[in-house]
């Protein structure tokens, strides 16, 4: 079937593709034996007047059942630059029906230097997926690692948002590509996301997703990256795609799968706060983030201060952690009332006792915070849910703890 359905459109794409230079791309990232093949096509010339950076696309053999998905892709589509675009799908009916798909084409970044590379780690291919990027360059740093699952919670997103998962995030199906030249709050960080960006692709296996109790009907996926439900065929969700994007951190970070690279080794190599995004990624389903967007808050939250001294400091102060209106004035405000307390002792306590005391008090919870005592979620998944689900209460909880340990704290200093 592979090399007759292309041949079943060559009426209706000679006019735009040279069909003497295809190339099979199954040859490079899959087995050249798969029913149904994917081909890299050279537009010609005389079709580049418009557009003269779009100098091919990905011509993409399809079943029945994937051409449902890709046409509804191509018909539905709302445009993002970390998402492989389906410009549309060709369908023939015949003794037997034959689809294809026209793709956009992702070149690999420009400003890699891949001449240095040696010959064991050469990449020749036209396009670079991230598992050549780490194979060959190495490991990201965090905070290039952050930006990258950043931009692929933009593009999951935008599937989920259209009630699909992709059901197969993994290091190859995700291509590395030059950026777009707009701004973005992440330029502050130096690292190679200056200059690449990421997109994913390969919708070959995306599910629809029942609404009513987010199961999908059936899913596979590279196993190594794959969710338990769907590896031991308990009911998948819409939340696999989010225990992917997980494994994906791990292998951003460790050239490693979770499952390869072990847990109790991530567990102790990594700071608690990028822990706790990976935590919260592969956690079980009722712990695990519900949706991109929960992902992303958090990663907002670890990339809003630039790399500074003063910044870490910051960081270390309630409310000012993830940049809470609210809680940083309430901050300031409680700072303010200690300053008036402080005042008023001058004025009227002539023994410094109860000014000492008051200023211990302070400076303990302040040691605490700076601790991350009250910070409980990167080690107790069950108080990070909490939050999720009721922030007010969790909120009373925490002001609640603060009060006992501050008046546990002046009971001592009185008996003593």
């Amino acid at each position: 079937m592979s090399e007759k359905t292309i041949d079943k459109f060559r009426n209706e794409l000679e006019a735009y593709i040279d069909f003497d230079l295809l190339d099979c791309l199954n040859n490079d990232f899959g087995s050249s034996e798969k029913e149904y093949q994917v081909y890299l096509a050279d537009l010609k010339k005389e079709c580049l007047r418009t557009e003269p950076k779009q100098s091919a696309v990905i011509l993409r053999e399809l079943s029945e059942t994937q051409f449902k998905i890709y046409d509804t892709l191509a018909s539905k589509w709302s445009w993002n630059p970390y998402l492989e675009v389906v410009f549309g799908v060709l369908s023939k009916k015949d003794t037997k029906n034959y689809y294809l798909s026209v793709n956009e084409f992702i070149p690999r970044p420009s400003f890699l230097d891949y001449s240095s590379l040696p010959v064991e780690r050469a990449i020749e291919t036209r396009s670079l997926t991230l598992e050549q990027y780490v194979e060959s360059f190495g490991c990201l740093s965090e905070k290039e690692a952050l930006v990258f699952l950043y931009q692929l919670c933009e593009a999951v997103s935008i599937l989920h948002q259209e009630d699909f998962i992709h059901g197969d995030i993994s290091p190859c199906n995700i291509l590395l590509t030059d950026r777009f030249s707009w701004e973005n709050d992440f330029d502050r960080f130096s690292g190679i996301h200056q200059k690449i960006s990421v997109k994913l692709i390969d919708f070959d296996i995306t599910k629809s997703v029942e609404i009513s109790n987010h199961t999908i009907t059936s899913a596979v996926g590279t196993f190594p990256y794959a969710a338990p439900e769907i590896i031991d065929f308990k009911n998948p969700t819409d939340r696999a795609d989010m225990y992917s994007l997980g494994c994906i951190f791990c292998f951003m970070l460790t050239g490693k799968s979770p499952k390869d690279a072990g847990w109790n080794e991530i567990a102790g190599n990594w700071n608690k706060e990028i822990y706790r995004i990976f935590a919260d990624c592969t956690a079980n389903y009722e712990f695990r983030y519900a949706s991109p967007s929960e992902l992303k808050k958090d990663i907002r939250r670890l990339l809003c201060y630039p790399d500074n001294c003063f910044c870490k400091i910051i960081k270390k102060i309630p409310g000012f952690r993830n940049r809470n209106p609210i809680k940083m004035v309430l901050f300031l405000h409680s700072f303010g009332i200690y300053r008036i307390g402080i005042s008023a002792f001058e004025e009227i306590v002539p023994d410094p006792s109860e000014l000492v005391l008051f200023s211990m008090i302070f400076y303990v919870l302040f040691i605490l915070m700076w601790f991350d005592v009250f910070d409980y979620g990167w080690k107790y998944p069950e108080w990070h849910h909490l939050k999720k689900l009721s922030p007010v209460m969790a909120f009373f909880i925490k002001l609640t703890l603060i009060a006992i340990l501050g008046g546990m704290f002046v009971l001592a200093i009185c008996l003593s």
